[in-house]
């Protein structure tokens, strides 16, 4: 199972997330959840300040990623994006 976990350890399951070869940000799918608390949760830099996904027993931590720019609810879920301010 592929989750995300916030700085706060709030865990969502999540269909995928990686970091865009295009422009940096951090993009990731969340399988289930209520659009309106996710958007608030992940507009806040406190939960976002580092993100963990976790595979099994792999865990990729991700820092700085406090710049929401996206949130489109998706045929498979919520897709968010996040970037490190400049």
């Amino acid at each position: 199972m592929l989750k995300l976990i916030t700085a706060t350890n709030k865990t969502y399951p999540v269909n995928w997330a990686a970091l865009s070869h295009l422009d940096g940000s951090l993009r990731f799918e969340v399988s289930s959840g209520d659009f309106t608390e996710l958007y608030r949760i992940f507009i806040d830099p406190a939960e976002t300040i580092t993100l963990t996904r976790v595979f099994d027993e792999s865990e990729t931590v991700f820092e700085g990623y406090t710049d929401l720019f996206r949130i489109e609810r998706m045929q498979n879920g919520i897709v968010i994006g996040l970037r490190r301010p400049t």
